[in-house]
């Protein structure tokens, strides 16, 4: 429950920060991830998939040192629906674009 309200608060707050000063779809993402909904993923992915969005993250990723994020076909979603959209929140061992990974 603490997650969700937590997640509700990023929402909002991300809402907000879409007329306000800051990066209001890459917050509102992160209260999507903490939130317990059906259909969670396919929205998180949609979101991600917006150019500005995947720009900024991988934009994170370069500062860290780590390769691209790389993101599941569309035709792969219904078969990967209670996967994490990225396996590590710390470090560079999620999924990347990058040969030999």
């Amino acid at each position: 429950m603490t997650r969700n309200v937590l997640g509700a608060v990023f929402i909002a707050t991300g809402i907000a920060m879409l007329v306000l000063p800051g990066q209001g779809v890459i917050t509102i993402l992160i209260g999507l991830t903490l939130l317990d909904l059906p259909g969670k993923r396919h929205l998180e992915l949609y979101l991600v998939r917006k150019r500005p969005v995947l720009g900024a993250i991988n934009w994170m990723r370069r500062k860290a040192k780590c390769p691209r994020l790389r993101l599941p076909p569309l035709a792969e979603l219904s078969a990967s629906a209670n996967r994490p959209l990225v396996r590590h929140a710390v470090g560079c061992d999620g999924p990347t674009d990058e040969p030999g990974s």
